[in-house]
């Protein structure tokens, strides 16, 4: 059964095939508002350069914003009200506890069929993405599938990664924590032009988050945030 935001989502999930959406569970991505001017950065100036680079790109930065996810997953859509009561709850806990958490944008690089804009990772920041996850992880969908990606990576990181999938939901938290903004998806032509671009060390203050709805390749739609906080 749908609560009343969970309903919203229900629906709003049945309308919208872009949106990844189980019978039972819909994807949600935890995440930090970049500044203004990183934003304005990536949808400027990046994303029309990288298009023209890469003319099979598939993220759309009219559609999609740019993000830095702390924890995305698949979440039970009958747990979705208490999912964003905790979530506003541990928002609030969290910018009191670190006012001043300050991460730079640093170097960018192709993984896989991604291209991806990385930031540093301060301590305040990992235990921005910790703490979330361990609270919000109890709503999940506990029977999701180990990501197929994870067949190509080495020992023991492979393992561990499943073993965080299972524990949480999600390969790329706690040690393998990762923060980024993704830049591209491209499946059929080389990243390697991306290499060229320059990416500025922009500095950035945590000072806003959002649970958002997550389309193809993790990207977050624009204006779709189930909640944020402040």
């Amino acid at each position: 059964m749908c609560g009343i935001v969970a309903l919203v989502v229900c629906s709003f999930a049945l309308e919208n095939r872009d949106f990844v959406d189980n019978k039972d569970s819909i994807s949600l991505d935890i995440h930090m508002k970049v500044s203004h001017q990183t934003a304005t950065f990536v949808e400027q100036y990046l994303s029309p350069v990288v298009d023209q680079l890469l003319p099979h790109n598939d993220i759309n930065f009219t559609r999609t914003i740019p993000h830095i996810t702390l924890y995305m997953t698949m979440f039970k859509k009958e747990n979705i009200d208490d999912l964003l009561l905790a979530f506003k709850q541990t928002a609030e806990s969290l910018l009191e506890s670190y006012p001043n958490c300050n991460l730079t944008m640093m170097k960018a690089a192709a993984s896989g069929e991604y291209y991806l804009w990385h930031s540093d990772i301060p301590q305040c920041l990992q235990s921005m993405s910790d703490t979330f996850v361990n609270t919000l992880s109890k709503y999940r969908d506990l029977n999701q599938k180990v990501p197929k990606w994870l067949d190509e990576m080495p020992e023991p990181q492979r393992s561990e990664m499943i073993k965080l999938q299972t524990l949480y939901g999600s390969p790329v938290v706690m040690s393998y924590f990762d923060p980024h903004i993704t830049v591209a998806w491209d499946d059929q032509e080389s990243m390697a032009p991306l290499d060229k671009l320059e990416f500025p060390l922009y500095n950035m203050t945590v000072t806003e988050f959002a649970v958002g709805l997550t389309t193809f390749h993790g990207a977050v739609l624009r204006n779709k945030d189930l909640a944020t906080y402040p």
